[in-house]
């Protein structure tokens, strides 16, 4: 049980210096620390505005927050203390094994002279009858003779050596694993992880037969929409739980990309038909699309909505980036102008906190980084060089100054990149590049936006086989917390808002299959 003293607590005065026991606080935030006590006198002249609580109430809060913090170091210092015994005992264990190899190594070598002392003791003597009728008649025998022994001494060498040379080996094994467990040890040890996250299947794998290519949650969490070929279905979400309402009707084909708004129940579509619509919710499950807009000539892949959800940017297969003006209330879009530097198709797109910066990057090799003028109008800004060399499928901002970025050849690094602002420009970041699992047989297909969530600092992305969810370390690194592993490359899916729950679909099983973001 932890025990904490407040220090002050009978000397405690309020502003007035009544001389009076402090009964109440006030916690308005444009209060000065010694005007925040009051006494029974104090209490006589508050106002309306004012944000009073009791003394003993914000006193016991207070004393939770600091029994909560120090049971959070008592609880860091057991675990490296724990860590560090595991390592300790590693290493006895490791000394142990290193002697007993080496004891058994020495005992070769023993046995191996106790061979050389008795043949040394075998030809000491000889038969001096025998041995003058062979010096008589010029005998080989002790040619002969001698060639056995030569080959006697091999045998016993080669037995003995390579005896040793098993056990050296098997040392040597021995001594790699030892060195890359201890590396692990002591860097589990000086890092300070972030509690530990679990995904923990939900039972209701709702069957879902139409190819899904993309799915999107509104705020709240409650409603969700998946594009499934041209239609896009309405479902409804809640503790994990999927229950499909309403099939939209707009577009004529494949539904590949859906953005929901986070500030009221509307949501874009982009499609194959080359269109973009936007959705309203009317009342209940009814949704409403005016008409399609079509300034793009080929399909679209990406879209990206500003803070403000007045500004709507849009990448497609015709190369090209398309930014709009977005009117939810009246559930319209107004083309303003294009962006044009890519040579083939434009995949991910991603703003930083401040929306200076916008990052895109698709199936040719570039990354290009656009600015905002002061004219408030999207300008190109920089090309990214990037070690790799590969097509990039996603990209996501995850600090005012930092973005990430997954390639997506089929016989490529397998990796996640980081680029940073360095002196102007955006810089790759290569002692902080992570491996992902290699798989060199298929693509790592778009369509799967990396997921970002701020609050949590949490990441959700795929890459090929398998999904991924990172989680922030000291020193503002990211780890790969956990990961799902799948039979096909087809898999699409998000995350709620809250990071509660990931949801997605997989080509092979065809049904959207549900986990509880657990944190431990």
């Amino acid at each position: 049980m932890i025990q904490i003293n407040l220090i002050e607590k009978e000397t405690l005065r309020c502003s007035e210096n009544h001389d009076l026991p402090i009964i109440a606080i006030d916690i308005g935030k444009d209060v000065k620390m010694n005007d925040r006590l009051l006494c029974s006198e104090c209490m006589l002249n508050i106002r309306p505005d004012m944000k009073i609580v009791g003394l003993n109430n914000i006193e016991s809060k207070i004393e939770n927050n600091i029994k909560e913090n120090i049971q959070k170091k008592i609880s860091l210092i057991s675990q490296k203390k724990e860590q560090l015994t595991k390592l300790f005992n590693s290493i006895d264990q490791w000394k142990q094994t290193f002697n007993q190899t080496i004891d058994s190594i020495q005992r070769f070598f023993d046995y191996w002279m106790d061979n050389f002392i008795s043949q040394e003791q075998v030809h000491n003597s000889y038969n001096f009858i025998q041995e003058l009728d062979n010096y008589i008649n010029q005998s080989q025998s002790h040619e002969n003779d001698y060639e056995l022994f030569v080959q006697s001494i091999i045998k016993i060498n080669k037995t003995s050596i390579n005896k040793i040379q098993l056990k050296l080996t098997q040392l040597n094994s021995h001594y790699r694993k030892y060195i890359t467990d201890t590396k692990e040890s002591l860097l589990e040890i000086i890092s300070i992880q972030q509690p530990k996250i679990t995904l923990k299947p939900i039972n209701n794998q709702q069957k879902q037969s139409d190819f899904c290519w993309t799915i999107a949650f509104n705020q709240t969490g409650q409603i969700m929409v998946s594009g499934c070929n041209q239609y896009i279905k309405v479902w409804d979400f809640k503790d994990g739980q999927l229950k499909e309402v309403k099939k939209l009707e707009g577009h004529n084909q494949n539904i590949r990309c859906l953005l929901f708004s986070k500030l009221q129940n509307s949501f874009i579509s982009g499609s194959n038909d080359n269109t973009i619509r936007c959705w309203k919710q009317l009342n209940g499950q009814e949704w409403n699309s005016q008409q399609s807009y079509q300034e793009h000539t080929n399909w679209i892949e990406c879209l990206l909505l500003c803070k403000k959800e007045n500004t709507l940017f849009s990448g497609s297969v015709d190369k090209s980036i398309k930014i709009w003006k977005v009117d939810f209330n009246n559930n319209n879009l107004k083309f303003s102008y294009s962006l044009m530097k890519h040579t083939l198709d434009v995949f991910g797109l991603s703003l930083n906190e401040s929306e200076t910066f916008l990052v895109s990057c698709g199936a040719e090799q570039q990354i290009i980084i656009w600015k905002k003028s002061k004219e408030k109008k999207w300008e190109f800004y920089q090309i990214v060089k990037q070690s790799i060399n590969e097509s990039g499928v996603t990209v996501c901002f995850i600090k005012e100054n930092q973005f990430i970025w997954i390639c997506g050849n089929k016989n490529g690094k397998d990796c996640l990149s980081y680029f940073e602002l360095i002196n102007g420009d955006f810089v790759e970041q290569k002692e902080k590049e992570q491996q992902l699992i290699i798989s060199s047989d298929v693509y790592n297909l778009n369509l799967f936006p990396i997921v970002f969530n701020k609050e949590k600092e949490i990441i959700l992305l795929r890459h090929k086989f398998h999904v991924y969810l990172l989680t922030k370390q000291t020193q503002g690194r990211y780890r790969i917390s956990t990961k799902l592993k799948f039979q096909n490359n087809s898999i699409q899916g998000t995350m709620t808002n809250n990071a509660k729950y990931i949801i997605l679909w997989e080509k092979t099983e065809q049904n959207f299959q549900i986990y509880q973001i657990e944190y431990q």
